[in-house]
């Protein structure tokens, strides 16, 4: 299995790109990467699903790809989309997000069976002053 450098570089281009930065105040911002991410996902082929609430008036997601859901045992990969204060957030933020979606995609491109379900999390609010 290899990575395909392209495709992580277009995902942290497009994420890096969105303007007003994602931060938890921009919320068509953080709604335009969560749509984005969760298309993405759904390429794959794995069932998607989103985790909402709703902190300081406004609505958040989780954005949630689960491989082999029908398994009781499940690991959990994690990133997240939100950015801290005025920046693109390209190195811990939208880099993450880039090797979570290529994780998605490399491990349903293989076919592997496993004795567990992998949940991939793509996150929301992990940024101050959450």
């Amino acid at each position: 299995m290899k990575a395909n450098k392209e495709s992580l570089f277009q995902h942290v281009k497009f994420l890096t790109s969105i303007y007003p930065y994602r931060n938890y105040k921009n919320i068509e911002s953080l709604n335009k990467a969560a749509c984005y991410i969760e298309n993405e996902f759904k390429k794959t082929g794995l069932p998607t699903s989103r985790q909402q609430w709703e902190a300081k008036e406004n609505i958040y997601a989780n954005i949630i790809a689960s491989y082999q859901p029908e398994k009781t045992n499940r690991f959990i990969i994690g990133a997240h989309y939100d950015v801290y204060k005025e920046q693109p957030g390209a190195d811990d933020n939208a880099s993450s997000v880039a090797g979570l979606l290529e994780l998605a995609r490399m491990l349903t491109e293989h076919g592997d069976k496993l004795t567990y379900g992998i949940d991939f999390i793509s996150f929301c609010l992990e940024e101050p002053p959450f």
